[in-house]
């Protein structure tokens, strides 16, 4: 059964795996990302792209315009960050920041 599958953050390296293992498995794909440049390759396999940022409010609604009444399966959510620093070196706007992407954006 074919299966519309959305992935935000598609333009990772994981989200990119999934995307071309699910195309080749015959799915629907619609890539929401910010990476364009990283896109071409799963884009010429059949992936419907978005492009825009998942903090972004106005970005987020032109991806659920894009999609319209389409029916969605499944979302796979790749948006992540990380900071290499102990939290007593880390300031309060960089903490909110990673919140913000890793956490925020899943919802």
């Amino acid at each position: 059964m074919t299966q519309h599958i959305l992935i935000v953050g598609g333009s990772s390296d994981i989200g990119l795996h999934v995307a071309e293992n699910l195309l080749h498995n015959g799915h629907i794909v619609t890539i929401f990302a910010r990476d364009e440049s990283r896109l071409e390759h799963i884009k010429t396999q059949g992936a419907n792209i978005v492009l825009g940022d998942a903090r972004e409010t106005n970005d987020f609604v032109r991806l659920l315009e894009h999609i319209g009444d389409a029916v969605v399966d499944g979302v796979v959510h790749c948006v992540g960050s990380i900071v290499l620093r102990p939290p007593h070196a880390m300031k309060k706007t960089d903490f909110t920041e990673v919140i913000e992407t890793n956490l925020t954006t899943a919802f």
